[in-house]
Parts: C-alpha cells; structure tokens; sequence
C-alpha cells in the first residue's frame, strides 16, 4: 500500500465471496483461501504480529481501493453534485436501513453497490461468536458504498424518483445476495421486483 506495508488479501468462502475475488483478479491481486478450520481468526492475528508491516485482510471487509490504499486519488464519474443528490436519493429510498451510506469512485466494473463490513467488526464477531447461546447472533454493522464511477447512477438520476427508488431498491438487494442477506419475504419481492423491470 502508500504506506510500504504488505496487504494480503484473503477469503474464507469461495462461493459466497466470488464477486469480491473477482473484483480482486480484476486489478490483478491475487486473492489466498482460508477455508480450513485451522486459520481461524487468531492463527491470522499471530501471523500479524509475527510479519513485520503485514496485514491480512478479508477481500469482503471494504472496497478494493481501501483494503490496499495506493493513495492515488480517483476522480471522473459524477459531480460533487450529481454525489450529493445520489446519496440522499438512496437514503430517501432505503429507509429502513440503519447503515451508514457512502459515495466512492471506485472501478467501473466494480459493483454499483456493495455491503462491506470492516475487517475488525467481522475479526470480533467472530472471536466471539463461539462463546454465545446457540440462538444468540452478534449484530454486523454494514456500510452501503455507492460506486460512483458506475454508468448505472448516471442513468437512474435522469429517471423520475419513482422509477429511480425502485431501481436503487433492486441494486440493495443485489449487493445483499453475495451475503446470503435476502431470504423468505424480501427475496420473493426482489424477484418481483426484477420481473416487473424487465
């Protein structure tokens, strides 16, 4: 990264984190799988603190360009305008969602919209989900990252807000799906919801 450390990006799920892999191999990092009971979170954490500047950090756990900052900054996509009117388009639209929502230039094949957790909320969980009742789950705190360099945002923001909500909707529920975060009633309105855009 700009500051000379070594980020080794990692995944524990390849079919469940393949949209993040991929995105990795798109800017040609190379993505290792931890999907053996024995890497666990503290073997990560003891590797850490043995390799000098060495981060290990889940491909899932934010944006491309924030697991390896290369401090190169990126600019194009929308104005600080059509930014702003986006962002409260979306909060407008996901009411319900208590997560904090960002605006990012980030690649433009990367996802119009992506749910991350970060790498120390996911490590926590984790740790401590062993130590819980069987029916008792830590609460994940996600952040919604709008891609800004994304050609679909230029798109819904000429649309009427009607049009335009509705199709913010179907992209949340996409960026839910890698996730397994839509289930029962909310993935039967999102195949509606698909259909009837179609």
């Amino acid at each position: 990264d700009k500051d000379g450390n070594l980020i080794v990006l990692y995944a524990t799920d390849k079919e469940q984190q393949y949209p993040y892999i991929e995105q990795a191999k798109h800017l040609n990092y190379k993505v290792l799988l931890f999907d053996q009971p024995v890497i666990d979170q503290s073997f990560i954490g003891f590797i850490e603190s043995k390799w000098e500047k060495t981060f290990l950090r889940r491909v899932d756990s934010d944006t491309i360009d924030k697991l390896i900052d290369k401090g190169i900054e990126k600019v194009g996509g929308l104005s600080e305008e059509e930014q702003k009117r986006l962002v409260k388009l979306v909060k407008d639209t996901l009411t319900d969602v208590k997560f904090p929502i960002e605006a990012q230039y980030l690649s433009v094949e990367a996802p119009p919209l992506q749910l991350v957790v970060s790498e120390y909320d996911r490590r926590l969980k984790d740790m401590l989900q062993g130590f819980l009742q069987k029916d008792e789950k830590i609460p994940v705190h996600y952040r919604v990252i709008i891609n800004t360099a994304h050609s679909v945002w230029s798109k819904i923001l000429l649309l009427p807000e009607e049009d335009a909500k509705r199709r913010i909707k179907v992209l949340y529920h996409l960026a839910q799906l890698p996730l397994g975060l839509l289930k029962g009633a909310t993935l039967t309105q999102f195949s509606k919801e698909v259909v009837e855009l179609l």
